[in-house]
């Protein structure tokens, strides 16, 4: 289509240069040459009718190629997206899915999207162990109210959970708005931010995870939409609790604020073994499948992507040693750290799993993608398909389901990996995961070891990772009622970042400082407490909402008011 637009525009050219030429010959000689010329066609009458002809020819290649030109412009600004279309629009293959029917025979690295759909009820809360029970169930349709509220949430879970197929029912199901799905690697123009129109935006964040550690400046983006006064709401999947720290791991901290002033977390409550057998039964009739074959009885992706997985574990066996370790590696490093990077890779290669040499890692990875085991082929950071790592490695661990699989100690050779690179993100995130496993002492002595290791750095980058660790000491300092050790890793944190004015560490010392003032009232100190809080309160402005709602609570546990502040 464009090669003919860019011909027609040279035939347009031609065809206007001559009048335009002639017109320019006219002003430069002071003669009115062309013009008798053209006097002389139209009265001619033979050449009278090709004149016209010329002239009309003309005049409908000129609007032809505006039309065209508006329509490459409008083009250029669509990809400017990974996806802008109106909900009514909207296919599954924009999620990522292959349309099939029953029994149809499944494409290895698709996601299938069959003709009906079995709606899930969530609960809200971050992980099953922190859903809050008080609060009812959560129908799927009830999500369209959210978006239509503009009020932001995440669906949380593992891979194959039904996470992307629910947020996609549920902006399907929303009427008049648009669906944005923003590219990884830049903010779109304003002229690409217009085409949203007067509508509700809605950027779809399906994998939080990888927006977290992709080169998008979210908040950019965000000012942007307000600057244009267009209106938007979020909403987006995020791979469960062993891998939010990937949220965690990002420069600017900015995709950690998007994700805590999310105005709901949801997770999915377990399908019942009959909606289950139903769902199996509706699927594959055929095969008569038990519930014992259909694996995790709460995630019914595993009854979708069934025979995709057999045919992944059979391509597994196939594999030389070096991809099977590099799996391995992958593995182990989506348990406890992200982005999966060529450096931590071939580090954990080396540290871990004993492979001295790692010469052929893009081969390795080629490898893997070649056998859908990964999707960015020898790309860094390296991104593998969730859905088809299989357990069958020498570490013998499931992605879906890492965090109940694998060790401590495996974790703890992680860090002496990571720290063998000057990863401080790296080594902050496993002792975050090593805090979800409830190896409390074993995070803090993690924490330390970054703190003492980096400390000492000036760069930027270094420091928030050092602060981001002080903090989470404390908080993991609080919970085992250490709470005196808490107060002093919070003075410590305080009297190292109090001066700095990046955000993320204007943040970090804010929070240190409510966290304080709370750990102080437990402490039966309550003057000290609310000397502390007032110093929180000044620097409010450092805190996102929820942690200022944090902190007005704390005022009223003491029965004070910031008013009281001196």
């Amino acid at each position: 289509m464009w090669r003919l637009f860019n011909i027609l525009k040279w035939i347009n050219l031609v065809l206007a240069s001559g009048p335009v030429l002639a017109f320019l010959s006219d002003a430069l000689t002071g003669t009115s040459m062309s013009n008798k010329l053209y006097v002389a066609l139209w009265e001619d009458e033979q050449a009278r009718p090709i004149f016209i002809f010329a002239v009309i020819i003309d005049i409908l290649l000129l609007i032809l190629t505006r039309w065209l030109t508006s329509k490459k412009r409008h083009n250029d600004l669509l990809n400017e997206f990974d996806l802008l279309v109106t909900s009514e629009d909207m296919k599954p293959n924009h999620m990522g899915y292959q349309t099939m029917e029953i029994d149809e025979q499944q494409i290895p690295k698709t996601r299938p999207h069959y003709p009906f759909h079995s709606p899930r009820r969530l609960i809200e809360g971050e992980k099953k162990t922190s859903a809050d029970s008080s609060k009812p169930e959560i129908e799927e349709s009830a999500l369209s109210e959210f978006i239509k509220r503009k009020q932001g949430f995440v669906i949380i879970g593992p891979s194959m959970a039904g996470k992307s197929r629910t947020l996609y029912a549920a902006l399907k199901t929303t009427p008049n708005i648009i669906v944005m799905k923003p590219r990884k690697s830049k903010v779109p123009s304003d002229d690409a931010l217009r085409l949203c129109g007067d509508k509700l935006t809605v950027i779809l964040l399906d994998d939080l995870n990888e927006f977290a550690t992709s080169k998008l400046d979210i908040k950019r983006l965000l000012d942007r939409l307000d600057y244009l006064k267009i209106d938007w709401t979020i909403a987006c999947t995020c791979r469960g609790d062993d891998e939010l720290g990937a949220v965690t791991a990002t420069s600017s901290g900015a995709f950690l604020r998007i994700y805590e002033s999310l105005h709901c977390k949801f997770i999915f409550k377990d399908m019942t073994d009959d909606e289950l057998l139903n769902l199996n039964q509706r699927i594959l009739p055929s095969k008569k499948r038990t519930m014992h074959q259909m694996g995790n009885p709460s995630q019914p992706g595993h009854v979708t992507m069934k025979d995709a997985l057999e045919s992944m574990k059979i391509k597994f066996s196939k594999l030389d040693d070096g991809p099977k370790i590099c799996l391995a590696a992958l593995q182990l490093l989506v348990a406890g750290v992200v982005p999966l990077t060529f450096n931590r890779v071939t580090a954990v290669m080396q540290k871990v799993f004993n492979r001295s040499k790692v010469d052929s890692l893009p081969e390795i990875l080629q490898v893997l993608h070649d056998k859908s085991f990964i999707n960015s082929e020898d790309r860094d950071p390296i991104t593998p398909d969730m859905a088809y790592l299989t357990q069958d490695n020498p570490a013998r661990r499931v992605v879906t389901n890492t965090l109940n699989l694998v060790k401590k100690e495996e974790l703890k050779l992680l860090a002496q990996a990571l720290e063998s690179i000057n990863d401080a993100r790296g080594i902050f995130n496993v002792a975050c995961t090593l805090g979800e496993m409830d190896c409390s002492k074993d995070a803090i002595e993690t924490y330390d070891k970054l703190i003492d290791k980096f400390g000492a750095e000036k760069e930027a980058a270094l420091k928030e990772p050092v602060a981001m660790a002080m903090f989470n000491k404390g908080v993991t300092q609080g919970a085992l009622d250490k709470s005196e050790d808490e107060i002093e890793t919070y003075d410590k944190l305080i009297d190292k970042f109090g001066a700095e004015k990046e955000s993320a560490l204007k943040e970090s010392v804010a929070r240190a400082m409510v966290n304080k003032g709370v750990a102080q009232r437990k402490l039966n100190r309550p003057d000290d407490s609310f000397s502390t809080l007032c110093k929180a309160w000044a620097r409010k402005d450092d805190l996102i909402p929820e942690h200022r709602t944090l902190l007005e609570k704390a005022f009223k546990a003491l029965n004070r008011s910031p008013a009281d502040c001196p």
